[in-house]
């Protein structure tokens, strides 16, 4: 099934109907599977610190360019969700967005290097299984 075309803008629409298209059509991306346009879409709404979006684009921003990395797996993606990722730890707005940072790096490893992150998931598990028989 082709997707159908948008609508045009209208020229007069009030300015929060706007950034409510543009965050629709990012989010449509976004739900295409094209995280590389959503990424794009999403990074030009924060840069607006204006629109009602803004603050919740960083974080989107930061999944978009997760999923581009685990897809891509090239050295450039993963640099670009990694940075990604840091502007929403180091974010001193919502703490939902900054708290879920590491999850966010937790997906880049496991998704791009699977073998590597379960050995170390496991090394975790067993320490702390270790920690607690010693502890008993």
């Amino acid at each position: 099934m082709a997707d159908s075309p948008l609508a045009p803008e209208v020229a007069t629409s009030p300015a929060w109907l706007k950034a409510d298209r543009a965050y629709e059509i990012a989010t449509a991306y976004f739900y295409r599977f094209d995280y590389a346009r959503a990424a794009e879409l999403y990074a030009a709404i924060g840069r607006d610190t204006a629109w009602p979006w803004s603050r919740l684009a960083g974080y989107l921003t930061a999944r978009a360019a997760v999923h581009v990395a685990i897809f891509a797996k090239t050295p450039e993606s993963i640099a670009a969700a990694k940075i990604a990722i840091d502007v929403i730890a180091a974010d001193p707005g919502p703490a939902d967005y900054r708290n879920d940072a590491p999850r966010l790096a937790s997906m880049i490893a496991f998704g791009t290097q699977p073998q590597q992150r379960a050995q170390e998931l496991a090394q975790s598990l067993l320490a702390a299984e270790l920690s607690f028989v010693a502890s008993g």
